[in-house]
């Protein structure tokens, strides 16, 4: 896994640095990792991983950090616990969680313009919208 981190690693930096980031050895990794994600994942998940590279303080103080640059999304599915993604990597989509076991799966999302203008004319007190997320909550096919 690190040679493909590797690979990347003068992209990273240079995408932490748009950010006002230095590319520290754990910020990197903590990108890296985060990048490879097909779905959003737990903090304890990242510290698992990442664990030789980056301690838990330093881990928590990059994630809120990247959250508060807009780097980094958090979101709580309900599971007691928040799970992150990167806000850049993938095109808009929405999140399926299953309610038994608490897969997460990102899905297409089907949004259109007119969505986007109902919700807005819905919302009276704002001026502009510029992002939203939605969650569906069901089964999934191991637990169904």
């Amino acid at each position: 896994m690190m040679g493909h981190m590797d690979k990347r690693e003068p992209v990273t930096k240079e995408v932490l640095a748009l950010y006002g980031f230095r590319g520290t050895p754990g910020r990197v990794a903590l990108y890296e990792l985060l990048a490879l994600q097909v779905a959003p994942v737990t903090a304890e998940y990242l510290e698992r991983e990442l664990g030789a590279q980056l301690d838990r303080g330093t881990l928590y103080r990059a994630l809120e950090a990247f959250i508060e640059e807009g780097m980094v999304i958090e979101y709580d599915f309900g599971h007691r616990h928040a799970h992150y993604e990167l806000a850049h990597e993938k095109p808009h989509h929405h999140h399926a969680v299953c309610g038994t076991c608490g897969k997460i799966e990102d899905i297409p999302a089907h949004d259109t313009p007119h969505f986007t203008r109902l919700a807005l004319k819905d919302a009276r007190g704002f001026k502009s919208l510029e992002r939203h997320s939605t969650t569906f909550y069901g089964r999934c096919t191991s637990c169904a």
